[in-house]
């Protein structure tokens, strides 16, 4: 599928969120003119050449909390930054649930992009909370321009691949947001997250070995139990 049909893709599940998070949260933001200036037109191509990290998908979002000091700060750094997640996921798995020739694999996807679309809705209310009245989608296409002119079992396993990485992210994420979240109820979703992508990556990853595959020389590190990196504990206060 072309890149710009999946950025499209991600665009209608992202500004769902985001128009509904703008209307109830700052009304007087809205205007019919462009800011000065303008933002650059989104790339229709993935920039050359891409991040050259576990299976190519980018840092993920603990590179964006890691070092945020707490708490309210941490909250809106990690709410940003796991809708942005969530719009990757969503765009890899509808590509999964269009192009994949294994039906368990196509399932996996529409429960992956349900439940990834109802944390975006989730995470909408938590913006609100905040006093965030946007969360802005950048646009990448790194990870779809890489299944791009697969098919069959190529397409199968390289999807599956990539998967685990974004959910791997999304884990380690929800674990720090566990431990420094300032709000009780986004540290509750957060461990529903964690819970969440564990679970699919187990699945992804029988998936791959019930076709011989034990780990995926493109995805590393090996997938995990996705704990993530140690950070600096949240300073007291």
């Amino acid at each position: 599928m072309r890149p710009v049909t999946m950025l499209m893709l991600a665009a209608v599940f992202a500004l769902a969120g985001t128009a509904a998070l703008a209307e109830t949260c700052c009304p007087t933001a809205q205007t019919t003119t462009c800011p000065a200036p303008c933002p650059a037109p989104c790339p229709s191509v993935c920039p050359s050449p891409c991040p050259s990290i576990p299976a190519a998908v980018g840092a993920g979002p603990v590179p964006k909390i890691c070092d945020v000091t707490c708490p309210e700060d941490f909250d809106k750094a990690f709410v940003q930054a796991m809708y942005q997640q969530h719009v990757n996921i969503i765009t890899l798995a509808t590509v999964g649930i269009q192009q994949s020739t294994d039906k368990g694999l196509r399932d996996l996807s529409g429960k992956i992009r349900y439940e990834r679309t109802k944390m975006n809705e989730k995470l909408v209310k938590f913006g609100r909370q905040l006093g965030m009245c946007d969360l802005p989608v950048a646009c990448d296409t790194c990870v779809t321009d890489q299944i791009a002119t697969l098919v069959g079992s190529d397409f199968n396993i390289k999807y599956a691949t990539l998967m685990i990485a974004l959910l791997q992210q999304s884990q380690e994420a929800a674990a720090l947001a566990m431990q420094r979240s300032g709000i009780a109820d986004l540290r509750n979703t957060a461990k529903i997250e964690f819970r969440a992508s564990q679970n699919e990556i187990l699945a992804l990853q029988n998936w791959l070995t019930r076709h011989g595959i034990s780990c995926p020389v493109s995805a590393t590190p090996c997938p995990g139990p996705g704990m993530g990196p140690v950070c600096p504990p949240c300073p007291k206060p």
